[in-house]
């Protein structure tokens, strides 16, 4: 019976390991902006210039929201996987969406903070699917995100993460 128990507590243990890794990762709202724009010169600007793709402090300014006519909101989601050396750790990922008056989905990026991937450049990606509406549980792969990296990445699609939005901020529902 011990052995029994025993046997029992580790396939539990291992299939809790296993679905964890699987779980979707949940963007929260980080911040919402009105009246508001994705910041295009810092992003055409980041565009052009390939320096600028490993560089947090550049890659960052493009998740700080300009004035402009819409509503702009931004998410935080953490996750494990393996990282350098193979060892598991925390990924945090950041979300921005421009959304129109009827919660559509216009243009969005998400970056991964701990990128570490070669060629070390930047793993940041744009929403391609235009139209989308913003909803609680939409999955992120929905979006259609590619990188635009310059050289042999260009345009490649490599991001297949399971990622799904959540809806309340200042535990109030946005959308």
């Amino acid at each position: 019976m011990k052995i029994f128990s025993t046997l029992i507590l580790l396939l539990t243990f291992i299939f809790s390991a296993t679905a964890q890794d699987k779980a979707p990762v949940v963007y929260q709202i980080k911040n919402v902006y009105q009246n508001a724009d994705l910041n295009e010169k810092a992003i055409e600007r980041f565009e052009k210039n390939p320096d600028l793709h490993s560089d947090t402090d550049e890659i960052m300014k493009l998740f700080k929201p300009i004035k402009g006519k819409y509503k702009v909101v931004v998410f935080m989601a953490g996750n494990y996987g393996l990282g350098a050396n193979d060892k598991k750790d925390i990924f945090h990922h950041i979300l921005i969406l421009k959304v129109n008056k009827n919660n559509e989905i216009l243009d969005g990026l998400e970056y991964c903070l701990e990128w570490a991937e070669p060629p070390y450049t930047s793993r940041l990606v744009r929403a391609t699917k235009k139209g989308v509406k913003l909803q609680k549980g939409l999955q992120i792969s929905q979006l259609d995100f590619k990188t635009f990296e310059s050289g042999f990445q260009e345009g490649f699609n490599f991001w297949t993460f399971n990622g799904i939005i959540d809806n309340l901020y200042d535990f109030k529902e946005v959308f």
